[in-house]
């Protein structure tokens, strides 16, 4: 099991002054909502974001100075969904002793509205209307690799298709 993570930029009409903006964390949509009763996942903010991180991710034609406004203008959100458990996901060891990780990505539904949600709320605040995905990445979606940690269980036996057995 691991995180479904996005980062993604939200664009104010008028400049973002903070600094460190890493301060706002909402889970309010954690367990979804009253029309869609599962679990959406949190917001946050991820830290603030300027014109030289955007490089990374921009393409090659955009100028410096684009950058440099969209950075003093950016809300740089951070959003977590958590991935369900899939019977194909496990850890084992290569014959060279080499890690091996095989992992299926599952409950993309969740993630998907919470940026739904998101790019509503904000759309009642003084900001243009659409989030930009900003991600090292390629794509808009961090991979597996891409996270800190990784989590949940993790079934030790030889059979994979064999159930615990109780004592």
């Amino acid at each position: 099991m691991g995180h479904v993570n996005s980062v993604l930029l939200a664009i104010s009409k008028s400049p973002n002054a903070t600094v460190f903006q890493k301060t706002l964390g909402v889970n309010d949509f954690y367990f979804g909502e009253p029309d869609f009763p599962y679990p959406m996942g949190h917001i946050s903010f991820v830290g603030k974001l300027d014109a030289i991180a955007l490089t990374a991710g921009a393409p090659a034609l955009v100028p410096g100075m684009t950058l440099d406004i969209m950075a003093k203008h950016s809300l740089d959100f951070w959003l977590t969904s958590e991935d369900l458990p899939h019977p194909d996901n496990r850890v084992t060891l290569h014959r060279d002793g080499n890690i091996v990780l095989a992992y299926t990505r599952n409950y993309e539904v969740g993630h998907k509205r919470l940026t739904k949600r998101l790019e509503y709320q904000l759309q009642h605040l003084d900001m243009h209307p659409h989030l930009i995905p900003r991600n090292l990445f390629v794509g808009n979606r961090i991979p597996l690799a891409g996270v800190a940690h990784q989590n949940g269980t993790i079934r030790f036996r030889r059979d994979p298709n064999r159930e615990l057995q109780s004592t």
